[in-house]
């Protein structure tokens, strides 16, 4: 379902931003995405070796080595085995007719070639992980703010840019009235508690099972993983990982439920996901009162004060009525 959203978002908007809870599985829906988009075009990438249909970069944290919009950049151009990233320069005319080069490289610079190399190696799509690192540093000039840098690269360069991170992205891409209208949202939400969704999510862990190096005891409940992960299938493929180190330190031919419980995300955890979790879904969802300020902006009554359409009058049937029965 989610890739067909994409896929529709894709054919009407360049900049496209997918939302969802920590651990429900983005980074694994753009590894899909990216998996897809080189096996559709494997046969043209044989013709033409300097054919790179798509990039992806995942956004480190400060903590990683990154700091500025710099080493975006930089890691882009790496995408490409640029061989001179770190001599990037702008042009600056001093006078008319004459021109030197600032040796030192600079975002603009390292941008202007990311353009470059996009349109020169052909790349359809840009899938940027963990985007929310990037935006959160405010290190962009004073004519572009959060989203304006990736929009400027989409729209200059023809290519569609899937951006993926969590709920706040949603808050900072609404604070930039400019933005609200390039940017296309997916909201990739966890499971909930509709008898769907409880079927899809057991239909996903049976499908996860099968590929654990060892089996599921008869023990193990499916609504304990529900209630461990959130219904992110992120989370739940963390978990089943541990669960399975467990499960093998033992010397167990299965996973068993005390595997389970002992490798479960600690309550204190679970409650800080879930309250994030709620957060996040406001954001996306009519919260009462918005709809009535709304109305109240255009002018329009309440809802309540609404009034439905009068229906037709209903006649009995052994009633005359000139209109209904002309008679001639």
């Amino acid at each position: 379902m989610l890739s067909r959203k994409l896929a529709d978002a894709c054919d009407s908007q360049t900049l496209i931003v997918i939302c969802g809870p920590v651990g429900v599985g983005k980074t694994t829906v753009l590894h899909m995405e990216e998996r897809a988009v080189i096996n559709a075009s494997s046969a043209e990438m044989a013709e033409d070796p300097a054919y790179l249909p798509v990039v992806k970069i995942c956004v480190g944290k400060v903590a990683e080595g990154w700091s500025t919009w710099k080493h975006f950049w930089g890691d882009f151009l790496g995408k490409y085995c640029d061989a001179m990233i770190g001599n990037k320069s702008l042009p600056e005319t001093k006078t008319k007719g004459s021109r030197n080069f600032s040796m030192p490289e600079t975002i603009e610079a390292l941008r202007q070639a990311v353009k470059n190399q996009v349109q020169l190696r052909r790349t359809k799509r840009v899938f940027i992980d963990e985007v929310q690192h990037l935006l959160n540093r405010g290190q962009l000039s004073s004519e572009e703010d959060n989203l304006d840098a990736l929009k400027r690269l989409a729209t200059k360069s023809r290519v569609i840019v899937v951006a993926a991170g969590p709920y706040e992205l949603k808050t900072l891409v609404s604070s930039e009235e400019q933005l609200i209208h390039w940017v296309r949202f997916i909201h990739f939400r966890a499971y909930g508690a509709s008898e769907q969704d409880h079927k899809d999510f057991y239909a996903t862990v049976w499908h996860m099972e099968a590929l654990l190096p060892i089996p599921f005891a008869k023990d193990v409940k499916i609504e304990t993983l529900f209630e461990g992960s959130l219904g992110c299938i992120g989370l739940l493929k963390n978990w089943l990982v541990a669960a399975v180190q467990r499960a093998s330190s033992r010397s167990g031919n299965e996973v068993t439920q005390d595997d389970i419980l002992h490798t479960m995300f600690s309550g204190n955890d679970l409650t800080t996901l879930a309250r994030g979790i709620s957060l996040g879904e406001a954001a996306f969802n009519w919260a009462n009162g918005v709809r009535t300020s709304i109305r109240l902006f255009l002018g329009l009554p309440e809802e309540s004060e609404v009034k439905e359409p009068e229906t037709a009058r209903k006649f009995s049937p052994d009633v005359r009525h000139p209109r209904r029965d002309n008679l001639r």
